[in-house]
């Protein structure tokens, strides 16, 4: 196991989505688009991203996120989605229906901002991080939030926790913090998946 924490897990997360959101993205996504702008691709660090579905927790390397400005998002929907992102705390994320789906977004800045990441495509990771060779190991914002049985206006929160001594997130649903002990028990549940 790894020392103790500087932060708290939940503080941990909160601390890095507390920065500007091109500085989230391309530290937490391999690649990253502006949604205005989603010719141009920008390279980033990916993440590791660990779902605690109803069944298990599943391990996910985050791809690609769609970056939201402050400025659009409440200019595009100033009584609704602007107004709930900016209440949010850094790393809260939160479903919106979009046709038949419904999609997962991570809200990203300080206080009163609106900027938001969607997640956009991840591929399933083995305890030891490879990709797994299954057909259906590469997912959509869609899948998470259908693997979560997350619905609109869902929320969830993001913490960190160690995988094989790199700091990774865990989504989870519902608005309770986990305890170290909890998070503990996931990174052994991880780590001892066959």
């Amino acid at each position: 196991m790894t020392a103790e924490r500087e932060l708290p897990a939940r503080e941990e997360a909160r601390a890095f989505f507390d920065r500007p959101g091109e500085v989230v993205a391309g530290g937490f996504a391999a690649g990253w688009v502006r949604h205005t702008d989603r010719k141009e691709v920008f390279e980033g660090q990916a993440s590791i991203l660990a779902l605690a579905t109803p069944s298990r927790t599943r391990l996910f390397r985050v791809d690609h996120v769609i970056y939201y400005d402050d400025e659009y998002t409440k200019n595009r929907y100033p009584n609704s989605r602007g107004p709930e992102l900016a209440s949010l705390d850094p790393g809260e994320a939160i479903g919106y229906a979009f046709h038949q789906s419904v999609l997962t977004f991570i809200k990203v800045g300080g206080a009163g901002s609106a900027a938001n990441i969607q997640l956009s495509h991840l591929t399933e990771i083995d305890r030891n991080g490879e990709p797994l060779r299954e057909r259906d190991s590469e997912i959509t914002s869609a899948k998470v939030a259908q693997l979560l049985d997350f619905g609109h206006e869902m929320r969830a929160q993001l913490t960190t926790f160690n995988f094989r001594g790199t700091r990774a997130f865990l989504l989870s649903v519902g608005g309770r913090q986990l305890t170290e002990e909890e998070i503990r028990a996931i990174e052994e549940e991880i780590l001892n998946f066959e």
